[in-house]
């Protein structure tokens, strides 16, 4: 950050060196035509410099927005890891970002890499909200309350998921192994 605001104040050292440089000229072409051409190549410089300067002193203060807006996503995410595992609560439409985000800071982008690689799963946000609390090691009956559904759907769609990504059994125990399994090898199932 420090680095960038050093290069906006050099740009507006060199800005003010050629609007210097431009009246000296100025001055002079009244007598002599042919610094016109340049007069003409200063102001250029002089525009570039100023549209570099406006976009640097943008990236900066988007940079710092985006600091102070992380710090609060960061904290959001984890008041809903918390709240799933320690208080037995989530709310789907709310905290489906938040969790996944946490599986991403916690686990080698999981849920990025699961919804690159199989993209079908994406599809159906209760599929992938079984594959994200299956990833936080909850048990079927937790994942079932957490999600409002019975514990037999919890196991079909434990099911549909193993055959979606190709494994050949549709247990949640298969599921969870093949997923320590990756987590480990910082891979995808």
């Amino acid at each position: 950050m420090q680095k960038k605001w050093r290069k906006a104040n050099a740009l507006q050292k060199q800005i003010e060196e050629l609007e210097e440089k431009k009246k000296v000229l100025t001055s002079s072409s009244q007598e002599n035509e042919r610094y016109v051409i340049q007069i003409s190549e200063l102001e250029s410089q002089i525009n570039d410099l100023k549209n570099e300067k406006r976009r640097l002193k943008y990236f900066i203060n988007k940079t710092k927005e985006s600091k102070e807006d992380k710090e609060d996503d960061y904290s959001s995410i984890f008041k809903t890891y918390l709240s799933i595992t320690k208080d037995k609560t989530y709310d789907k439409e709310r905290e489906r970002d938040n969790l996944r985000q946490w599986l991403n800071l916690t686990n080698q982008n999981f849920t990025d890499k699961l919804i690159k690689h199989y993209p079908v799963l994406s599809k159906s946000n209760q599929l992938m909200d079984v594959c994200c609390l299956t990833a936080l090691n909850l048990s079927i009956e937790d994942i079932a309350t957490l999600l409002g559904i019975g514990e037999r759907t919890v196991e079909r769609y434990t099911s549909d998921i193993c055959k979606k990504v190709g494994a050949s059994q549709g247990r949640k125990t298969y599921f969870c192994r093949i997923y320590q399994f990756y987590k480990r090898v910082g891979g995808v199932i």
